[in-house]
């Protein structure tokens, strides 16, 4: 069953990349926001979103950790994270929300796919 999948990422070329790797592999995106202002509005005006692919660092005055926070909170959205904050104190702020995953940038498809076809509710 295709997943409804929120991207967010305030660098458009990977927001793009990501974009075109989700609908490859036959789910929808929902939408796609900078800023976690945005993705929360998003999530409360499109119908559920099974999924968020989520970038730590965003545009705005909060990051991916904490937009991931309220999207689980207000919505039930797991994330995705895909960041270049990789560090053992980033990883370990994003793993107290429960994510699907943490993938380092640059991403590889390969790993993506895996995660999105090995979601739970497939």
């Amino acid at each position: 069953m295709p997943l409804r999948i929120l991207i967010v990422e305030d660098e458009a070329v990977i927001a793009l990349e990501l974009e075109d790797i989700v609908e490859r592999l036959g789910h929808t995106v929902v939408g796609s926001a900078a800023t976690a202002r945005r993705a929360l509005q998003i999530a409360g005006s499109s119908g559920p979103i099974d999924l968020a692919i989520m970038d730590v660092a965003l545009a705005g005055a909060q990051n991916g950790i904490e937009a991931a926070q309220r999207l689980r909170e207000d919505h039930s959205i797991p994330c995705l994270f895909v960041s270049a904050q990789g560090d053992a104190f980033t990883r370990a702020a994003a793993n107290e929300w429960q994510p699907l995953g943490f993938l380092d940038k640059p991403f590889d498809r390969t790993d993506i796919e895996v995660i999105l076809n090995s979601y739970p509710g497939r």
